[in-house]
């Protein structure tokens, strides 16, 4: 039986030019192949701190100490979460000043400007913005309480009488008393900082129907509008959305760390003989980037309690049974 001769003129669908007009044959272009690797994808340096920070310090201390969190993934996924969010809003606010120094979305009759309302987006960014924070700051709470300590009063809106009292109870309990100091003299910076008006308003757009105030558009030489956005907190829409995640995050981890530090504190080691210790270590390593500057992780090592002497911070050890120190 003879072959049937194929039309010389016939070329396979997958070696024809590719109709994406790359010029190339479609099988070296477009046409859809198995990758031969897995597949990476590159986040937001950001968040590439935010999961060293969580993965590879917060953890190894845990596994060090022998704790199991539930939390841990709550306070993380809070502040992936609040970054998210700030980065959205501000290419939105980004964007709007964008459109309407191009005319897009304005209209003009006579001496009146019509515009595209801006407020409600706006709105809606800052009161999500308020509760994503409290999001945050109930993760580090849980967090806390799992490792045994009651910091919730931290983000109440008791009186500073009552708030002193009950920071100074619980750094009464610190065994490491230069930590107990350096904690309490911490949380009243933060909170005098940004943490109390934070809470404020936090309490005001959970309770309340909040709204601020409304954008004021000025016009240019070019008769274009230039919006103003109202003020928050003092802070310029740009200034919230940049820096208060930036804190959050600084925030949470520094209150791990001194917990943390405590909780080792009473740990001891080699008959009683050494105590835990959190030390600061230079890694260059890891991944940073705008939020770890330093490039400085914390990590878990042994302290002499005679002489004081740190061992070396690769110090590790093998837990029989995780144990949850919750009350």
């Amino acid at each position: 039986m003879t072959k049937k001769k194929r039309n010389k003129k016939y070329i396979p669908q997958n070696k024809r030019r590719c109709p994406c007009g790359s010029g190339n044959e479609y099988e070296n272009c477009c046409l859809a192949q198995n990758r031969n690797g897995p597949l990476i994808k590159k986040a937001d340096v950001r968040f590439n701190d935010i999961h060293t920070i969580i993965i590879f310090e917060i953890n190894t201390i845990l596994g060090n100490l022998c704790i199991e969190s539930k939390y841990l993934d709550k306070l993380y996924s809070g502040l992936i979460d609040i970054f998210m969010l700030s980065d959205d809003a501000l290419k939105s606010c980004k964007d709007h000043v964008f459109n309407l120094k191009q005319g897009i979305g304005t209209q003009k009759n006579s001496n009146t400007y019509q515009v595209d309302d801006f407020d409600s987006k706006l709105n809606f960014y800052i009161r999500y913005f308020y509760i994503s924070g409290g999001i945050v700051l109930d993760g580090l709470t849980r967090f806390a309480e799992e490792i045994g300590f009651n910091i919730r009063f931290l983000f109440g809106d008791e009186d500073s009488k009552k708030f002193e009292k009950k920071l100074n109870r619980l750094i009464n309990k610190f065994e490491n008393i230069e930590n107990g100091k350096k904690f309490k003299d911490f949380i009243l910076k933060q909170k005098k900082n940004w943490v109390g008006t934070f809470i404020l308003n936090r309490n005001i757009v959970e309770h309340s129907n909040f709204k601020i105030n409304q954008i004021e558009y000025l016009v240019n030489k070019n008769d274009k509008l230039l919006p103003q956005f109202p003020l928050i907190d003092g802070l310029t829409c740009n200034d919230l959305f940049r820096n208060y995640p930036i804190n959050f995050f600084h925030f949470s981890r520094q209150i791990i760390i001194f917990l943390l530090q405590e909780l080792a504190y009473k740990e001891d080691f080699m008959e009683g003989r050494h105590r835990g210790v959190i030390v600061p270590v230079e890694e260059e390593k890891m991944p940073f980037g705008e939020l770890n500057k330093e490039k400085i992780i914390y990590k878990f090592t042994i302290q002499d309690k005679k002489t004081g002497e740190i061992w070396t911070v690769n110090f590790s050890r093998n837990c029989p049974k995780k144990r949850n120190v919750k009350k």
